[in-house]
């Protein structure tokens, strides 16, 4: 079995990484949003503003261009 290596491919708020994380599912990417948990917490405003989106590394490219095209769609 191959190990998994989680790289950051975007850090952000909550509704921006939720709709990247919608975009590389599409593309059959497995996502894991990291800090999401923190969001229950209202008082800890600094750590819960920032959410990282991870992924396997072997997806980094496909994942890179889909995240680069949504930011010039976005623009």
């Amino acid at each position: 079995m191959d190990d998994i290596k989680l790289i950051e491919v975007y850090s952000g708020s909550l509704w921006e990484a939720s709709l990247i994380k919608s975009l590389l599912e599409t593309a059959d990417i497995k996502v894991f949003i990291h800090n999401a948990s923190l969001q229950d917490f209202a008082f800890n405003v600094d750590a819960a503003s920032r959410l990282r989106v991870m992924i396997d590394a072997r997806y980094e490219v496909i994942a890179m261009e889909i995240i680069t095209q949504y930011h010039r769609d976005n623009q």
